[in-house]
């Protein structure tokens, strides 16, 4: 309502997300009052959860760098590498959004023919993507390293994408080395922040949360 940065980017990723779903998300995301509970059950899905991830991500990364804050390393987590793509310049944003659409409903997938069949797709779709050098240094949370150009451009970094955060630790301790980074977690998930923060190579003030947990009682712009 008060950034219209974040508005126009949330509300084009949810249209396009809403045409790989089949149905007008809009009304779901923003549900209030007695629908909020069943609303969040049925986003809780992968296959919208995932995506959602994708949008809001990259929604607050265009809202932060549209006052000003220049990024010098993008890093990732699962589904949030996706979107640190989509900032860097690697991927397309409606690309992306329907990259992860298809990592949720692999993960979704419950027998193993359906999950051959849903990889299939996956494979399929990321085959189609146009993926450019980075415009920026990705760092992976799934190898702790920064993402050489090669592997920013494969397509088997895209279809692998998601679930894999085992390295992501050792990827924040690597950016700490140098000592006056300060770290912007930009996720809806209040734990990833929480996870930045115990890294042992960081002070707590080096971090900064850009949104609230939802049990804050404050408004998310004056968060």
């Amino acid at each position: 309502e008060t950034e219209p940065v974040f508005h126009e980017w949330m509300d084009r990723g949810l249209g396009v997300l809403g045409n790989h779903a089949g149905e007008d998300l809009r009304g779901l995301y923003l549900a209030g009052g007695d629908g909020r509970d069943a609303a969040g059950e049925r986003l809780a899905a992968p296959a919208l959860s995932d995506p959602l991830t994708v949008i809001v991500n990259v929604a607050m990364a265009q809202l932060v760098m549209s006052w000003g804050v220049a990024p010098s390393n993008l890093v990732g987590a699962s589904t949030g590498e996706i979107a640190a793509a989509v900032v860097a310049g690697v991927i397309g944003f409606d690309e992306a959004i329907g990259l992860a659409h298809l990592h949720g409903r692999l993960a979704e997938a419950g027998p193993a023919d359906a999950r051959a069949g849903a990889r299939a797709e996956l494979r399929a779709f990321a085959s189609a993507l146009e993926l450019a050098p980075p415009g920026m240094p990705l760092v992976s949370g799934r190898t702790g390293a920064a993402m050489t150009l090669a592997q920013a451009t494969s397509l088997e970094t895209w279809v692998n994408a998601g679930g894999d955060e085992t390295c992501l630790d050792d990827a924040i301790a690597a950016l700490a080395a140098r000592p006056d980074r300060v770290f912007l977690a930009l996720a809806a998930d209040p734990e990833f922040a929480a996870r930045v923060r115990a890294n042992d190579a960081l002070t707590p003030n080096q971090v900064i949360a850009a949104l609230r947990a939802p049990e804050d009682a404050v408004a998310d712009d004056v968060h």
